[in-house]
């Protein structure tokens, strides 16, 4: 149910227009969006500057690595030349001293005792060629380039020394050699070859120190600029989280107010509060929202108003209508309590007219007047019938019937409607149960009548049929009589007496000709009422339809042949057989056949046979007079003739082709009339196959769909 809404005076909330998109448009300084912009800005800003610093920091790193492996590099340069250098002047000394190859360091030399000088001074050299390699690539007012020149020097001196002692052992002058290598000069306590290499050393001790200083330095280096990068990414880092805590602080109160206003005048909105409104505090979007807001109020409202104006006309039409209806109305909702009825209702259950109240359970309306002796359940159970007609009442499906115990007889209808509710529909049909009654009794009544006629009619036919078969065939023999003995014998020549001899013979002609269609119409009759007696004899046996029309075209051969007319054959090849009485069904043929003959007085007569949809359909058609349609269903009733187009006068007894039609649905088939007036006419039955599953009845629909054929008949017979 819509709620009940408080309503402001319209003084209070006077009508504006609709805000438009030009209007609602804010100033770009007091969007919320451009403070949300502008705080991610800045702290983009911030990750700038830092990502700058961090830039410029890591080319610090960068460069005092470089330089710190290069000096590594030199160090390495320096060890390499001390440890040469100090291994040339021990493999010298030993070469020159013992005359024999150092075979620890130069296991190689077997063959001549210098071969070890000659290896430790070309190592020598490539440590003097890296040397020289460093010291150019120091700055030249470098103290440490300065040193390693010096030392590179002192090296040119070792590695000639040794060059010499070389040649000397070569030339065996080992006197001269030990003299070049243990020779001291004046000044000093040493040798001189150890002299120089004291020097060499000393100078790439002192070489060393400077540059482990520069390595040192290099290594501080790149320790700070580590430091400072993490610093100020830190640093960064705790700005962006302040400045962004701050900026999502601030931006979530300037939205959190507003919007809890919103959402507080929506849910009193969706209570049916239309009154409600919203403050305008502000100039952005939340203020832009919190007008059209109001605005969208305002227009419900009104809304509202209207449609509860329109909804109780609409309510007081419903109950005029359903008033106005001469049925017996009700309603009941999902709850299964009654919501509204009509007075029509209430005046068929006036017995329980204090029960039909709204919000009052069917159920408890169902048992009370059950209790109140209101329904008639023959003899079952009360708990039985209730629960019964709960399940039905729950789950309606169709009307049903219910006796009442004061005679009356209410047809309910009753649905069930989209929310799970009932809508129920009562109508008195008392009279209509009363004339139903009337109609079966009369029904009954007509038919013992009919059965009582039947039997009157076999009996009768029956007696007749003995007495006019010995008229017939005394009045054939009769005038057989006259006219081979009796006028051959009277020799005369009277004038009157002729005349006399030939009405005597037209009325025996006469005679014979009414005696035999009587004896017809008799054995009509008595066939007829065995039928519909269901006292004839069926002799029911697999047949083929073909061959049954084929031997009732040969019977009535004749009748084409007095009238000259064309008999033509239209069959379906490889047809099955069907199962039926062959003597009933010639009679059908040949009936069809000869009426076809009768009202045709030129051109062709048509025996089709088809198959569809499991049924056999056979066709006499024909290019006689035609039947008008008013009289297609007449001419399958008792008695009923068509006249002859030529001398007015009907021919037959009138029950051929009501016999015709209760033989055909006795096979279970069908037998109809296709017609129109100068168009001649089609007799068409069906009958159906054993293993076609079908009922005993096509629509008609169906049948007329099997009327179709080759334009060109087949297997002409010319009588």
């Amino acid at each position: 149910m819509i709620p009940e809404c408080r309503v402001m005076p319209e003084q209070g909330h006077p009508r504006s227009n609709p805000p438009s998109a030009k209007s609602m448009r804010p100033r770009a300084t007091r969007s919320v969006l451009f403070r949300m912009v502008l705080g991610q800005g800045l702290i983009a800003l911030l990750f700038l500057i830092a990502a700058a610093i961090a830039a410029w920091q890591l080319n610090i790193y960068n460069e005092a690595r470089r330089v710190s492996e290069e000096t590594r590099e030199r160090l390495d340069t320096i060890t390499n030349v001390r440890q040469d250098s100090t291994v040339l002047v021990l493999v010298t000394q030993r070469v020159v001293f013992t005359q024999a190859p150092f075979r620890y360091l130069a296991p190689e030399s077997h063959r001549f005792p210098t071969d070890g000088v000659a290896v430790s001074t070309a190592a020598l050299r490539v440590s003097q060629s890296t040397l020289l390699e460093e010291a150019a690539a120091l700055p030249a007012d470098n103290p440490a380039s300065k040193r390693l020149y010096q030392a590179a020097a002192y090296l040119d001196e070792l590695i000639a020394t040794a060059d010499a002692c070389v040649e000397l052992g070569m030339a065996e002058d080992w006197e001269a050699a030990q003299d070049l290598v243990g020779s001291i000069a004046a000044d000093s306590t040493v040798p001189e070859f150890e002299k120089i290499h004291t020097d060499l050393v000393g100078e790439l001790r002192r070489a060393h120190i400077l540059i482990q200083q520069d390595y040192v330095a290099a290594q501080a280096q790149m320790v700070q600029a580590s430091r400072t990068s993490i610093a100020v990414i830190a640093a960064v880092a705790v700005i962006v989280v302040l400045l962004g805590t701050v900026l999502s602080i601030s931006t979530i109160r300037s939205i959190n107010r507003p919007v809890r206003q919103l959402s507080e005048a929506a849910a009193r909105l969706a209570e049916g509060e239309f009154d409600t409104r919203v403050p305008v505090e502000r100039q952005d979007e939340l203020g832009q929202l919190a007008q059209v807001f109001n605005y969208m109020a305002g227009e419900l409202q009104e809304l509202y108003s209207s449609l509860e104006e329109r909804a109780g006309t609409a309510e007081a039409r419903l109950l005029q209508a359903v008033e106005s209806i001469p049925l017996g109305v009700v309603l009941y909702d999902d709850d299964d309590r009654l919501v509204l009825c009509n007075d029509k209702y209430r005046e068929m259950r006036a017995e329980i007219a204090d029960l039909i109240v709204p919000g009052t359970r069917f159920e408890a309306i169902l048992r009370t007047a059950a209790k109140r002796g209101s329904y008639e359940h023959h003899d079952m159970d009360q708990e039985e019938w209730i629960a019964q007609r709960l399940q039905r009442h729950r789950n309606p499906r169709g009307a049903f019937e219910q006796l009442l115990r004061d005679g009356r007889w209410l047809q309910i209808s009753e649905f069930k409607t989209q929310e799970g509710g009932v809508f129920g529909i009562r109508a008195d049909v008392t009279e209509r149960k009363r004339a139903e009654v009337e109609l079966r009794q009369a029904k009954e009544a007509a038919e013992a009548a009919r059965a009582a006629m039947s039997e009157f009619v076999a009996n009768a036919s029956h007696e007749l049929r003995t007495p006019l078969t010995h008229i017939y065939g005394f009045a054939k023999r009769c005038q057989k009589d006259l006219r081979s003995r009796i006028f051959p014998s009277v020799q005369t020549s009277d004038r009157k007496t002729e005349r006399a001899m030939d009405e005597v013979d037209e009325s025996m002609d006469i005679i014979v000709d009414e005696g035999e269609r009587m004896a017809d119409l008799v054995k009509d009759m008595l066939d007829l009422a065995k039928i519909e007696a269901g006292k004839l004899v069926w002799d029911m046996q697999p047949l083929s339809v073909t061959d049954l029309v084929d031997r009732a075209a040969t019977t009535t051969s004749y009748l084409f042949d007095e009238k000259d007319l064309i008999l033509l054959k239209d069959y379906e090849a490889g047809l099955p057989e069907v199962v039926g009485d062959w003597d009933s069904l010639i009679r059908v043929m040949l009936n069809l056949i000869s009426n076809a003959v009768k009202f045709t007085q030129q051109g062709t007569i048509t025996c089709r046979v088809r198959q569809h949809n499991g049924r056999i359909m056979v066709s006499v058609i024909d290019t006689g007079m035609g039947i008008a349609a008013d009289d297609h269903a007449r001419v399958f009733e008792k008695f009923a003739q068509a006249g002859d187009p030529h001398t007015g006068r009907s021919k037959g007894t009138g029950l051929g082709l009501p016999i015709s039609r209760q033989i055909v649905e006795h096979h279970g088939g069908q037998i109809w009339l296709e017609s129109e007036p100068g168009k001649g006419s089609t007799f068409s039955f069906t009958l159906p196959l054993p293993s076609s599953g079908q009922g005993e009845a096509q629509t008609q629909s169906q049948l007329d769909q099997a009327q179709g054929g080759p334009d060109e008949p087949y297997n002409i017979d010319r009588r």
